[in-house]
């Protein structure tokens, strides 16, 4: 039978296993915001007023409206595991409502399209789950919300 030894001067592993990560991830949220764009770019969707999608988003039922009005039924098995994540989802929505609501159109540029409102909300979803590479920005307002400046006038090389 042969046995190894280990050297005297060998340090302890700094390698840990890596720990499960439970609840909603950031892609489930990023893959649910594809699937609203494209309801919302569908010829044939109805429009969907922005106060049923504030309502609906408030009762933890956007996923089922989206559904309703779409007429298709749209696979949202993803976000069925792991467990409770059906949950988060709905509270990391209807948070972004609540943050959104009546500032639609400063805060998301959103204004009468509540597909687009929609994708609105799942995207301040994720950024609110990633403020280390999405930062809120230092105004009331997006940038590209705002009218471009005016670039002073290039002067002259003589």
């Amino acid at each position: 039978m042969k046995t190894t030894r280990k050297s005297i001067n060998s340090q302890p592993s700094i390698v840990t296993t890596p720990t499960l990560r439970t609840g909603l991830r950031r892609s489930a949220l990023l893959r649910l915001a594809f699937i609203v764009n494209s309801l919302a770019d569908s010829p044939s969707e109805t429009d969907l007023p922005l106060p049923e999608v504030h309502a609906a988003a408030q009762d933890g039922r956007l996923l089922k409206l989206l559904a309703k009005y779409a007429g298709r039924h749209p696979d949202f098995s993803f976000l069925q595991s792991p467990p409770g994540t059906f949950d988060e989802l709905n509270s990391a929505i209807r948070d972004s409502s609540t943050i959104l609501h009546g500032r639609e159109f400063p805060k998301a540029g959103v204004k009468r399209n509540g597909y687009c409102l929609a994708l609105a909300l799942v995207l301040y979803a994720i950024r609110e789950r990633s403020p280390q590479i999405w930062p809120e920005p230092c105004h009331a307002g997006y940038p590209y919300l705002e009218r471009p400046r005016k670039l002073p006038p290039k002067s002259r090389l003589i």
